[in-house]
């Protein structure tokens, strides 16, 4: 229900994004600069952001595998051709979420939520994932930098970073 909510909108500006970040070139750059102002923003948490997103994208094409869920893709939107990889997790949400949690008490955090969420319903937009697939990947980008995270502060690998 939610999905079709979603799909029944137009709001150029919504779509303008959708297309934009749909472009895998410029969401590989996209998600390398946000990684890159991550890592010399929090020079002391590097390797903490650096091993959760290598465990955050395993984890991803992992889950992609071993659910093989096909893409909804019900309705093609703004010329969009439905991906060919799996849906489940949504990529796009995962990493979104894993850059929001990541910079949980810094200044950056509000700029992160606010995207992660229009990334995330920009998913929905095109109609290419539904709202439990953005949802899996929502938990998954947190689960993964709080794991790693807590692995760090418990075993005092944040020392001497």
């Amino acid at each position: 229900m939610p999905t079709s909510v979603i799909l029944g909108l137009d709001v150029p500006f919504l779509t303008w994004l959708a297309l934009i970040l749909n472009d895998n070139l410029v969401w590989y750059v996209v998600v390398g600069i946000f990684l890159l102002v991550m890592v010399l923003g929090a020079r002391a948490r590097a390797r903490c952001v650096l091993l959760s997103f290598a465990l955050l994208l395993v984890a991803t094409y992992a889950l992609k595998m071993y659910y093989g869920e096909p893409r909804a893709c019900e309705i093609v939107r703004f010329g969009v051709a439905c991906p060919a990889d799996y849906a489940f997790p949504s990529g796009h949400s995962a990493i979104s979420f894993f850059f929001v949690a990541a910079s949980m008490g810094t200044p950056l955090f509000a700029f992160y939520f606010i995207l992660g969420a229009l990334i995330s319903l920009t998913r929905l937009y095109l109609g290419v994932h539904t709202i439990t697939q953005v949802a899996a990947g929502l938990v998954l980008g947190i689960a993964c930098y709080y794991l790693v995270d807590k692995l760090f502060y418990n075993f005092g690998w944040k020392k001497g970073l």
